[in-house]
């Protein structure tokens, strides 16, 4: 709750943008950070197509704790399991199908090299007969001549059947071995897919909770929120900068350089420079990401100044920035 006031101060206060005296509220951030962004919720595979602009955190490690590099630091809600058993009965099914198919190939590729193996030994026998000639008729030994010719003939037509086997059965094995891993690259596309609902830190650092826009608070567990929403940052050093805005009729003779007067960090006033100037302005809907304002339609140009406090022992995050005399 205190939280919400103070992110609902910064929204009033930056709603009415100025007063007299040419102070503005600032927000104290990280400066070195790597944000941590909402995953899609989809799942786009054959047979299954799941999309959705919005997910659930479930779970997320407490800001301020310090992680290491591939530390889980948040887990969402994952709605898609139904797909990977869908994947693993057809894996199964093809798998079934191509051992029968094969075993079917192989029972018929041996039975043809029986029978070559028979005709060979046919043509054989008939080879010895002829060894004979000298005490055979002429018609028996035309016969014998005839039938030869036959075996040798049959012999090669069994030569190609058993060639033409081989072929097949080589070709079937690497289509379905091919269907297989076909299907056991979607199977990897589902892990993958799966593996984006855990949020690992990609580097060592402390955990900070940005203020979501649309809630204008920061996260929670159970929140739903869009892909793609910021939610999560891991702040790598301690160096920290002052964000606020400027507004469009108050910005002339503010550049990068322009000296500033930060109350809220210390006991007296804290002197800063701009560091960063918006090249165009926003108005204060985009800025805040709520046009319920009054002024919404107001323009203002964002600004940062780096200052000299540690981020994370900071605790006050709202301060007053002034333009310095």
């Amino acid at each position: 709750m205190r939280a919400l006031r103070l992110l609902l101060l910064l929204s009033a206060s930056v709603a009415s943008l100025c007063v007299a005296d040419e102070t503005y509220v600032g927000e104290i951030v990280p400066k070195d950070f790597v944000p941590l962004l909402a995953p899609p919720n989809t799942m786009s595979l054959p047979h299954w197509g799941s999309y959705s602009n919005g997910i659930q955190l479930l779970d997320v490690k407490p800001e301020g704790e310090r992680v290491r590099k591939d530390d889980v630091v948040a887990t969402f809600m994952f709605r898609h399991e139904p797909a990977r058993e869908q994947l693993d009965r057809h894996l199964a099914q093809l798998k079934a199908e191509r051992d029968e198919e094969l075993l079917t190939l192989e029972h018929n590729l041996a039975g043809l090299e029986n029978d070559l193996v028979r005709q060979r030994i046919k043509s054989a026998q008939l080879r010895l007969d002829l060894l004979k000639k000298g005490s055979l008729s002429k018609l028996k030994l035309r016969l014998l001549e005839h039938d030869l010719e036959l075996a040798l003939q049959d012999e090669r037509i069994f030569e190609r059947k058993v060639s033409a086997m081989k072929v097949k059965l080589e070709w079937t094995r690497g289509h379905r071995e091919g269907e297989i891993r076909m299907w056991m690259g979607y199977l990897e596309v589902f892990k993958g897919t799966k593996a984006h609902f855990t949020a690992k830190s990609p580097v060592a650092g402390t955990l900070h909770y940005p203020t979501l826009a649309a809630q204008k608070r920061k996260v929670l567990k159970g929140d739903q929120m869009n892909s793609g929403v910021h939610y999560l940052s891991v702040v790598t050093s301690g160096r920290s900068e002052v964000r606020f805005f400027i507004p469009e009729d108050r910005s002339g003779g503010v550049r990068v350089g322009t000296k500033l007067l930060i109350e809220g960090l210390g006991p007296s006033e804290v002197t800063a420079s701009v560091a960063k100037l918006a090249v165009f302005p926003e108005r204060v809907g985009d800025a805040l990401r709520d046009y319920r304002l009054p002024n919404a339609w107001d323009k203002v140009f964002a600004a940062t100044a780096d200052v000299s406090v540690d981020f994370a022992a900071c605790t006050n995050k709202l301060v007053k920035v002034r333009l310095a005399p």
